[in-house]
């Protein structure tokens, strides 16, 4: 008898790469573990009473590969669409009244990698509906970050957007060299997340843990994101996310 012998395996839909995949196929191929049921509930009861101010953001943070953009779409996929069937597997997990009534719309902004793009610019033009600050190339300065973030913030809870994500920032970070630059995008990270939250959209900053948890011995220099964690709440994808989705594909 061969081990195979011992084993049943369950028709499941395919992985898909969640920066690539439709809405569609991301709902459908979603395995729901203890770890993002966990996450899932949290941030869609965070957003049951939107537009009502959020109390603070998230830090959404995990080993590479565990799986966090993976959720992170199919959660917006869940909010665009608020009577697709794939709810039926969280409705339960959650209090009644915290599916949306209607579509929420989610923004997801990629920090570019490279630090000489000024990072002030870059995300005041993403985040933006007004054609005019989409296009602009002229660095944002520091004072007047804050002004623009509220007023952006603004626009987005009035045209639906609930959600935010931003992704890349741990990329962007390992290639900063000066400590000044650094804390000064912590503080900018920190004046976008604040304002959205003011205006009832829930700002998620994705980042690597190892940005976030000091190692045996290493400075507290090492982990930049802890210097966050006094205006966010914490959210945690572990690597027995991964070993759970295969034992269920078995």
């Amino acid at each position: 008898m061969l081990i195979a012998d011992n084993l049943t395996c369950h028709p499941r839909p395919a992985f898909v790469d969640p920066a690539t995949a439709t809405p569609e196929s991301i709902l459908d191929s979603f395995v729901h573990t203890t770890e993002t049921s966990g996450i899932c509930s949290r941030i869609v009861q965070r957003l049951a009473d939107f537009p009502d101010p959020q109390f603070r953001p998230l830090l959404f943070a995990g080993a590479p590969g565990t799986g966090k953009t993976h959720i992170l779409r199919y959660i917006a996929g869940l909010l665009e669409r608020p009577l697709d069937p794939a709810w039926t597997k969280l409705t339960p997990k959650i209090p009644e009244g915290a599916r949306p009534e209607k579509p929420l719309r989610s923004l997801f902004v990629t920090v570019p990698s490279d630090p000489e793009i000024d990072l002030g610019r870059q995300l005041i033009s993403t985040v933006s509906v007004d054609p005019a600050l989409q296009s602009s190339t002229m660095e944002v300065p520091f004072e007047e970050f804050a002004p623009l973030v509220l007023g952006l913030a603004q626009s987005l809870a009035s045209g639906e957007t609930a959600l935010v994500i931003l992704e890349g920032v741990s990329q962007r970070i390992g290639h900063i060299s000066g400590d000044e630059k650094l804390q000064r995008e912590l503080r900018l990270y920190k004046m976008l997340m604040e304002g959205l939250a003011g205006f009832g959209v829930l700002a998620v900053l994705v980042g690597d843990e190892r940005h976030l948890r000091p190692e045996p011995g290493e400075a507290q220099s090492a982990n930049p994101l802890a210097a966050l964690s006094e205006s966010c709440d914490f959210v945690w994808l572990s690597r027995n996310n991964i070993v759970e989705i295969y034992t269920t594909a078995l």
